[in-house]
């Protein structure tokens, strides 16, 4: 049978979960590696210590973790960070209650590729923002163990005033 016309997700606005896809919903399925985009959390470039804690100053929350468990739900990756394995720098209306039950979201990451997490067993320092309840990803970074770079940036968080 055809899905119902009064179902079709083009007759609701984005984003308020009264679209019921159909089964077959080819969307939410990534074709290839080729066509997807890297997503923006995820673009690696050649950041200074400046921009870095530039963009420490522009999130909500910034915080080293290791990933216990990555899932997806409605075309968005969920990552579940170890709890024991967190270092907090940052908290900006973010509390430790809200980090306890911590699951950080990139926003349309079944549409993405995120190169820069592919490692489930390394260590990432994840920025980002509170936004309806939810901790979203916007920027993350593979920790380089006993790289001098990830070394001076931890030390310029911690001291960093924004």
């Amino acid at each position: 049978f055809p899905w119902p016309d009064m179902l079709a997700c083009d007759r609701f606005p984005e984003d308020n979960d009264l679209c019921i896809p159909p089964a077959d919903a080819t969307q939410l399925v990534p074709a290839t590696r080729d066509e997807l985009k890297i997503c923006d959390a995820c673009k690696e470039s050649e950041q200074n210590d400046n921009e870095i804690v530039e963009k420490y100053c522009k999130n909500d929350f910034a915080l080293k973790i290791k990933v216990q468990e990555i899932s997806y739900s409605n075309g968005d990756t969920m990552i579940v960070p170890e709890t024991k394995s967190k270092t907090i720098y940052k908290l900006n209306g973010v509390t430790e209650k809200d980090l306890k039950k911590s699951v950080l979201w990139l926003k349309g990451g079944l549409q993405c590729l995120c190169d820069e997490m592919n490692d489930i067993t390394a260590a990432y320092l994840v920025m980002g923002q509170k936004l309806d309840g939810n901790l979203i990803i916007t920027s993350v970074k593979r920790w380089q163990k006993g790289q001098r770079e990830f070394k001076r940036i931890a030390r310029s968080i911690r001291k960093q005033k924004c």
